[in-house]
């Protein structure tokens, strides 16, 4: 209940499947949480060194509610994903890389 509140909290972004690197994605999202992008139908979550991120399990319609926290400042974003249709559901979301990685802000 809780991921189906916070996607119709937050407005959600749309990807395209992605085959940027792990290294392109942290560099385009240099200074922010982490990032998320897709890959052959999955979502690939990559965050700096000293962000932690804990997800949920999928549900059966592909949806994954993730929290990324800073260790150092505490600060902390809480997010949705859509799996099946490509989508991040974030209150700051910044997209890089012609629409291939969601660069995640603290909320």
């Amino acid at each position: 209940m809780a991921l189906v509140l916070l996607a119709a909290t937050y407005p959600s972004t749309t990807l395209t499947d992605s085959v940027v690197t792990y290294k392109q994605a942290l560099e385009a999202c240099n200074g922010t949480l982490g990032s998320v992008s897709f890959a052959l139908g999955h979502a690939r979550i990559i965050t700096p060194q000293g962000v932690k991120s804990s997800e949920s399990a999928a549900d059966a319609n592909g949806n994954v509610k993730v929290v990324f926290k800073d260790a150092a400042t505490s600060k902390a974003a809480h997010f949705a994903i859509d799996q099946n249709k490509r989508e991040i559901s974030a209150k700051n979301v910044r997209v890089e890389m012609h629409k291939q990685v969601a660069c995640i802000l603290p909320d």
